[in-house]
């Protein structure tokens, strides 16, 4: 989790500086919109010089003034009820037990004990205790202090209890994961002590879940997405589960250690993602959704245009085909396939490779391929088999090779169906980990006539990755004056033609952009 709210404060006043770590700010939805514009204009001063220099030449057929530099398009999130993904460590203390903390009646006696709360780190020590937390999703902050009781009643469930995860998807039939994390060797005598919370909390999250969502209509329009058990039984079987994890040892008390994450899309489309304990999602699905929005609109405007200037397309050709590095669960994918005549996703996690295969089926896409293999070594491989083109050095073993994938530098996954010429692909999607691209990968990305680039780290980097880290130091400490000659990233031969910021992390430093470039001719 990126942030938490500790006691309440009387007369609303906010919490004390030292009751939320240094990376987050206070929650006070009043100051949200104040602070997602200054993470824009923050960015807008570190990218001003590639927004101003565009020279592409479908904006002059759109009568764009080059002279007005490119303006972000800027998605914020709800100030409130957001995270859909919380992690938090727990700690005991001695305290008085209430009426009101164990939930029994007021007029039952009360004896004094140990009291277990949620907390988070920061530099080493804890927080206060965290007693509302509203940035998560209402179910999951709904939920928080019955599993605490839980845990306090079940000396099992509390022996060597050290961390507390919640993974939920949004919807009156959404679901929800409680993983308990443990410094000691669990069992099957915990498995059964957690059995009976299971249930109450289950019946607890029916509550709550009928509470948020009466009247709404978050579900209409999925019983097609559901997989091969049928749309009740699948997401009845996700509706609250227990995972219990100790070192080397996973144990599920219910029926699943997933959820299903369901996304509307703004052209309509409504799609549905497996999403697994323990492996990579998107804290925010409201920020998940406008991220896909962003990208299909690309897909269907931007990139078309772009390449309708080069020799091989024109606005009537097919369309294009799209080469994906970290590629994930498939979150992308799945959206992007509809705009791509075929689409090549590479992952390194072989979790998330079953999950992107498992999400592409569940969502009827057909014409996208999932390699499990490290991005830098696809990059690797396809460089090398382009200079040996380039040279004449292709023999038949090689061209074979490049029809199924072997030879990319990779030996993890099935490429059967892959193209690895570079030429075989007109568009690159990149979604690097916060340092960005390594530098082969760079290299081959930059082959491409149009970039799309997913940045959680955009000042370390996409900055870095677009103009160098020389000049991208230059633009970080307020250093550039004019105009630079000797840019040595994408911005060398690119122009940034698009540029998106999504407030995953309200009340953080942190922020995600959108980037499109397109080669300049």
């Amino acid at each position: 989790a990126e942030g938490a709210r500790g006691e309440p404060v009387p007369g609303g006043e906010r919490p004390a500086q030292e009751e939320v770590p240094e990376y987050h700010d206070p929650v006070d939805a009043s100051t949200y919109s104040a602070a997602l514009d200054a993470k824009v204009a923050e960015l807008e001063r570190l990218f001003s010089p590639l927004m101003q220099q565009a020279t592409i030449p479908i904006l002059n057929a759109k009568g764009v003034d080059r002279s007005v530099s490119v303006r972000p398009e800027v998605f914020p999130s709800p100030p409130l009820n957001f995270r859909s993904r919380c992690r938090f460590q727990v700690m005991w203390e001695d305290a008085p037990v209430t009426a009101e903390s164990t939930g029994i009646s007021p007029g039952e006696s009360v004896e004094p004990g140990r009291r277990l709360s949620y907390r988070m780190w920061n530099k080493g020590k804890p927080t206060v205790p965290i007693t509302e937390f509203p940035m998560a999703l209402r179910e999951i902050e709904e939920l928080m202090p019955a599993v605490l009781r839980e845990v306090e009643a079940h000396p099992e469930l509390g022996d060597g209890l050290q961390a507390i995860h919640f993974l939920a998807s949004r919807g009156i039939r959404g679901g929800m994961l409680v993983t308990m994390v443990y410094g000691r060797p669990i069992d099957e005598a915990w498995k059964t002590a957690a059995e009976g919370p299971r249930a109450r909390l289950k019946a607890a999250m029916g509550d709550i879940r009928e509470r948020v969502y009466r009247g709404g209509d978050d579900d209409d329009g999925f019983a097609a997405l559901a997989g091969p058990r049928g749309d009740d039984e699948e997401f009845d079987a996700t509706a609250l589960n227990i995972l219990g994890r100790s070192r080397g040892t996973q144990i599920v008390v219910g029926d699943a250690c997933h959820v299903f994450e369901r996304l509307t899309l703004r052209d309509g489309r409504r799609m549905s993602y497996r999403q697994a304990e323990g492996a990579f999602s998107n804290p925010n699905s409201f920020m998940a959704e406008s991220t896909l929005d962003w990208l299909c609109d690309c897909a269907a405007t931007t990139v078309r245009e772009a390449l309708a200037g080069t020799s091989e397309h024109s606005v009537e050709a097919a369309p294009p085909s799209l080469l994906e590095l970290y590629s994930g669960n498939g979150n992308h994918t799945v959206a992007l396939a509809k705009y791509f005549d075929r689409v090549a996703a590479v992952e390194l996690s072989g979790v998330l490779c079953e999950a992107a295969r498992e999400n592409l089926a569940r969502n009827g896409v057909e014409n996208a391929k999932v390699l499990h293999s490290p991005s830098e070594s696809v990059a690797r491989g396809m460089l090398r088999r382009k200079k040996r083109h380039e040279e004449g050095r292709v023999g038949k073993a090689a061209m074979a090779a490049a029809a199924t994938g072997a030879g990319d530098g990779s030996k993890r996954g099935d490429g059967s169906g892959m193209d690895f010429d570079i030429n075989a692909y007109d568009v690159v999607l990149v979604d690097p980990p916060r340092a960005g691209l390594d530098p082969d990968t760079l290299d081959l990305v930059s082959r491409f006539d149009v970039v799309l680039y997913i940045s959680c780290d955009p000042r370390k980097g996409l900055l870095e990755n677009a103009v160098g880290p020389h000049a991208a130091r230059v633009l970080d400490t307020g250093e550039f004056e004019g105009e630079f000659k000797g840019w040595s990233g994408l911005a060398r031969t690119h122009d940034l033609l698009r540029f998106a910021v999504f407030d995953h992390f309200p009340y953080t430093r942190h922020i995600e952009c959108g980037a499109c470039f397109v080669r300049r001719r």
